[in-house]
């Protein structure tokens, strides 16, 4: 992925997990940190799957047929990592739903920076 903005937002989802993941360590005695630090993984990389789905469409790709069943598979990875994360390692919903919806505040103070950061012409 060459676009810096998205970069941008992905590192800080992922800084935004790490903090959460030590406030839960540091208020909560860790019960929530495993669920907010894999919600926030899994956020970021379903984040990062549909940052280059949109980049593929945008770049016109001719091969349309593809293009969807890749976004099937790697949404079906999601879904497969999402329930093994709270079905099979037992993982904090409360956590994990954190977690996962770091995404949405990284999108948000991302748009933000860039808002201060645009070049004007």
């Amino acid at each position: 992925m060459t676009n810096p903005g998205i970069r941008m937002i992905l590192w800080i989802s992922l800084v935004i997990g790490a903090l959460l993941a030590f406030l839960s360590l540091w208020v909560q005695n860790g019960e929530h940190a495993g669920g907010v630090v894999a919600g926030a993984l899994i956020g970021s990389l379903n984040f990062y799957f549909l940052a280059l789905m949109i980049q593929k469409i945008v770049d016109d790709s001719p091969n349309k047929t593809g293009l969807l069943l890749r976004f099937l598979f790697k949404y079906g990875l999601v879904g497969v990592l999402v329930a093994a994360t709270i079905f099979i390692f037992r993982v904090s919903s409360l956590g994990f739903a954190v977690g996962i919806s770091n995404v949405v505040l990284a999108l948000v103070i991302g748009g933000v920076a860039g808002v201060f950061t645009r070049e004007t012409d």
